[in-house]
């Protein structure tokens, strides 16, 4: 069985993560369409709106003269287009960081399916996405707020902490990790393999930065219509479901490699 083949290897390669994670993500591509439909798809129109919403409020606001002269600042900031725009960001970062990982949620869930050998639907994944809700919101909170308070104190500690709890979505799901124990369940894991952590994730982000400026100088070429957008988003969330199911396999190879006894009460 594959997912044996993951947990006895003693070191698993940030290729052959990425490249499982592909495999797996291929092999569930119906339910991942699925759910790329039902979640990002809807999560895209959204999106798509305020981008267009903000690009119109930009493009009638001569920012450089804003920002030279402080009463004209002050005047935009009182004004209802710095309202408009102050609630546009508010409701990308909403969904950043609270609808988006839903998918993440589900991915995870077909990528160990997958590994088992088993065929999982897209109703059994988005029904443990779902499911999740409460204690992913939870310990969203918590790990976001814990984050940025550190960056803020120092940029070092934060990155710490963000690489420490990176694997708490896969915790939540494929561990039943109650309320925020998730946080530190992934704490565990990650113990004495920070640095081999950090290293995955600056090379996922660097993949991942590269293929997403990729597919926006191709898009750009369409121009910047409603559509055009809400389909360079649902292709940048093909991208994520991907890196999703591939971190989901680091966390796999962890825990077959003498983390199987990890408290779950942490």
């Amino acid at each position: 069985m594959l997912i044996d083949d993951i947990k006895n290897r003693n070191v698993l390669s940030v290729w052959d993560a990425f490249g499982c994670g592909y495999a797996m993500f291929k092999q569930n591509i119906t339910p991942a369409l699925f759910i790329l439909l039902i979640i990002y798809f809807p999560i895209s129109l959204l999106s798509g709106y305020i981008t267009i919403a903000v690009s119109n409020l930009a493009a009638s606001v001569d920012i450089d003269a804003i920002m030279s002269n402080q009463e004209m600042l002050m005047s935009f900031v009182n004004s209802s287009e710095y309202v408009k725009l102050a609630m546009y960001n508010f409701g990308s970062s909403l969904i950043d960081f609270i609808l988006s990982p839903f998918g993440a949620l589900a991915m995870i869930f077909l990528t160990k399916e997958g590994l088992e050998g088993k065929m999982p639907t897209y109703k059994e994944a988005l029904s443990v996405a779902f499911s999740n809700a409460g204690r992913f919101i939870c310990s969203m909170i918590v790990y976001t707020i814990c984050v940025f308070v550190l960056t803020i104190l120092g940029i070092i500690p934060g990155i710490f902490l963000s690489v420490v709890w990176s694997f708490y979505l896969q915790a939540m799901v494929l561990d039943n990790c109650k309320g925020i124990k998730s946080l530190g369940y992934s704490r565990e894991l990650v113990k004495g393999r920070w640095w081999r952590t950090f290293l995955y994730i600056i090379v996922f982000n660097l993949i991942s930065y590269a293929l997403s400026y990729l597919i926006g100088v191709i898009f750009s070429f369409a121009g910047a219509s409603y559509f055009m957008i809400v389909i360079e988003k649902l292709v940048l969330s093909l991208v994520s479901m991907i890196f999703a199911a591939a971190r989901t396999v680091i966390y796999i190879n962890y825990q077959g490699n003498g983390k199987t006894a990890i408290n779950m009460n942490v």
